[in-house]
C-alpha cells in the first residue's frame, strides 16, 4: 500500500514580478545641414521688415481710432444739443412765451 501513495511534489512559491517604471526616451534632436552665417543676414532682415510692418499697422490703428472717437464725440455734442433745444422748447410751451407761428 505504501507504493499505491504518490508522493505531491513541492509546492513553487510564486514571485510577483517588479517591473521597473516605464520612463519615456528622451526627444529626439533633429539639426539640419545648414550653413547658419549664411542665413543670419536673411533673417534679421526679415525681422526688420516685419517690425517696420507692425509699426505701420500700429500708426494705421490709432488713426482709425482717434477718427471713430472724434466721430463719436460729434454724435454726442449733437445730441447733447439737440436736447438741449427740445428743453428750451419744452420750457417756453410751459410758460407760453414761445413763439408759435
Amino acid at each position: 500500500m505504501a507504493d499505491s501513495v504518490k508522493q505531491q511534489p513541492e509546492k513553487l512559491r510564486m514571485r510577483k514580478t517588479l517591473r521597473p517604471y516605464w520612463q519615456p526616451r528622451p526627444p529626439k534632436v533633429y539639426v539640419a545641414d545648414a550653413d547658419k552665417d549664411a542665413t543670419m543676414p536673411a533673417d534679421s532682415a526679415g525681422i526688420e521688415k516685419a517690425v517696420r510692418q507692425a509699426d505701420i499697422l500700429l500708426h494705421a490703428i490709432n488713426a482709425n481710432q482717434s477718427a471713430e472717437i472724434g466721430q463719436l464725440e460729434l454724435q454726442a455734442m449733437e445730441m447733447f444739443e439737440a436736447d438741449e433745444y427740445d428743453a428750451d422748447e419744452l420750457e417756453a410751451e410751459d410758460t407760453g412765451n414761445g413763439i408759435t407761428q
